[in-house]
C-alpha cells in the first residue's frame, strides 16, 4: 500500500511539473508575442519620425515647385509647413519618451535641419513660380550652397542610422551613456551646429 501511494505521489509530482512547465511556456510565449508587437509599433513610430524629418527637408522644394503665387497656393504651403512642424513636435516627444538619448539626438537634428529649411525656403520664395515642366528641375534652380555645410538628407540619414541601435541586442545591452558615446563617435549626433539670426526663426 505504501509503495502504491509513493508511486501515485511520484506521478502526481511529475504531472504537476508538466502542468507548471506548460503554464510557464504559455506565459513566456505570450510575453514574447507582446514584445514582438511592441517592437513592431516602436519601429513604425521611428519610421514616421524619420518621415517627418524628410518632409521638413523637402519643404523648400515644395515652395520652389509652386506653379503660382496665388493666395490659395501660399495658404496651402503654409498649412503644409505648419503640419510638418506639428509632426516634428509630436515625434520629438515620442522619441524622447522611448529613449532619452535618441530624443536628444532628434531635437539636435531638427534644430540643425531647421536652419537648412529656413535658408532654402527663403531662397525658394525669391524664385518665380514654375511655368513649365522643364522648370520643375530643382537641381537647376536651388542654390548649391548649404548653410551648414551638409545637405538636408544627411540629417535624415543620421537619424536612420542611429535608430538601428534601438533594436536587436543593442536595445537591451547599451545603457544611455554608452549609446550617446557611440552616436557621437560615429558623427551622428549633430552633422553641423548652426546659429540662426533672429529673422530666420519663422521656419
Amino acid at each position: 500500500m505504501g509503495k502504491e501511494l509513493a508511486g501515485l505521489g511520484s506521478w502526481a509530482l511529475l504531472l504537476g511539473l508538466a502542468l507548471t512547465s506548460s503554464v510557464i511556456a504559455a506565459v513566456a510565449g505570450k510575453l514574447m508575442d507582446r514584445s514582438a508587437v511592441h517592437l513592431d509599433r516602436v519601429r513604425d513610430q521611428y519610421a514616421e519620425a524619420t518621415k517627418a524629418l524628410m518632409a521638413w527637408a523637402e519643404f523648400p522644394d515644395r515652395i520652389l515647385r509652386r506653379v503660382d503665387d496665388d493666395p490659395a497656393t501660399r495658404a496651402e504651403l503654409a498649412v503644409r509647413g505648419a503640419d510638418i512642424k506639428e509632426r516634428l513636435g509630436y515625434y520629438t516627444g515620442w522619441v524622447t519618451a522611448e529613449s532619452r538619448v535618441m530624443g536628444e539626438l532628434y531635437m539636435a537634428l531638427v534644430a540643425s535641419l531647421r536652419a537648412e529649411v529656413a535658408y532654402h525656403a527663403r531662397s525658394a520664395w525669391q524664385q518665380p513660380p514654375r511655368e513649365s515642366a522643364a522648370q520643375m528641375n530643382i537641381l537647376d534652380a536651388m542654390p548649391a550652397i548649404s548653410l551648414t555645410g551638409a545637405p538636408s538628407w544627411v540629417y535624415v540619414q543620421a537619424f536612420s542610422e542611429a535608430m538601428t541601435y534601438r533594436f536587436g541586442w543593442r536595445r537591451h545591452l547599451l545603457w544611455p551613456g554608452q549609446l550617446r558615446r557611440i552616436l557621437r563617435r560615429r558623427g551622428l549626433w549633430e552633422p553641423r551646429r548652426v546659429r540662426l539670426p533672429p529673422e530666420d526663426t519663422a521656419f
